[in-house]
């Protein structure tokens, strides 16, 4: 059966995408890459145009002739890779900036195929840079403990092994290869009663499947995972091959929580889509509504972000 026109609405994160964590010196860029949203790096002797046309070891070279003072040829060679690393970065790739004291992780997504060369008196005096759409700041008590592995002192380092954690801090719904990603986040400083956990697990599982019959997808929802990570405050997030049964959950709850569909957008696909969206929700009300109770306990507010990614804000 046709899937329903909001399940194309799911953001997508490539699984080639490379995820990086650029340092601010300190903090103290870290206000200027949000506000003005850019990341970049120093060195500015060695050209954007240098990069593209000239070989590492010919830059090592001219990089190592601008010193003033005596460096190995290790820590040279250390900086042309950092400016490499720089350059090759490609647009979606996911970046990670810290505040001061790693107080707080902002999170965004690259803007550009290339860098650029910015001269502008905007308090940043290194430039090359690449343009960042920022979508997410987290305090780090809220993160996940897998964060604090990240102990390396250079200008920007790459952390694609925690790609697993940092997709579910960007998108609390979205497609990355053959499956579908639902993320419920758990901000509750209470200890999580057992029961609740269980209650709500399964009647996620069972809505998947309901929305499965209902819909005629023919999926394999059995197949359905979920990765837990209960800290307080932590997540829950269900995985699912292909997926549209667990979009449909998604778009359930939004349906219901935020009292129909948010979009400004007309047609006969998507008066039919709604229609019965709203008629999948009123034959799986009782459901939906103790998987809201046991969200509100476990203060699980993510709802309106189905409602943003599926229907609009």
């Amino acid at each position: 059966m046709k899937a329903p026109f909001f399940i194309e609405n799911i953001s997508e994160i490539n699984p080639k995408t490379r995820y990086w964590f650029v340092r601010t010196e300190g903090g103290g860029l870290y206000d200027i890459y949000k506000d003005d949203n850019f990341i970049a790096i120093g060195w500015n002797q060695i050209s954007i145009n240098m990069l593209e046309t000239l070989s590492f070891n010919n830059i090592a070279d001219i990089y190592a002739k601008t010193l003033q003072e005596t460096r190995s040829k290790k820590d040279i060679s250390t900086t042309v890779n950092q400016l490499f690393r720089f350059y090759n970065i490609e647009k979606n790739d996911i970046v990670i900036i810290p505040s001061k004291n790693s107080t707080n992780y902002t999170f965004g997504i690259v803007q550009d195929e290339r860098p650029y060369e910015s001269y502008e008196n905007d308090m940043c005096e290194y430039n090359k840079r690449r343009k960042v759409k920022w979508v997410k700041t987290v305090y780090v008590g809220n993160i996940d403990p897998h964060f604090y592995k990240i102990r390396n002192r250079h200008t920007i380092t790459n952390v694609d092994y925690l790609s697993i954690y940092i997709d579910k801090v960007v998108e609390k719904l979205y497609r990355k290869g053959e499956n579908i990603h639902l993320v419920f986040d758990i901000e509750t400083k209470e200890a999580i009663n057992v029961k609740i956990l269980a209650e709500l697990l399964t009647d996620i599982q069972s809505l998947v499947e309901d929305a499965n019959a209902f819909y005629s997808f023919e999926e394999d929802v059995q197949s359905t995972s979920v990765r837990l990570n209960l800290q307080s405050p932590g997540q829950i997030e269900c995985i699912t091959k292909i997926g549209k049964s667990l979009a449909v959950v998604a778009g359930a709850l939004a349906f219901a929580s935020c009292g129909g569909i948010n979009n400004n957008k007309s047609s006969s696909t998507i008066e039919d889509d709604t229609k019965k969206l709203s008629n999948f929700v009123r034959e799986n009300e009782a459901k939906i509504r103790r998987i809201e109770e046991n969200q509100k306990i476990l203060n699980s507010n993510n709802n309106s972000d189905y409602q943003d990614v599926l229907f609009g804000k």
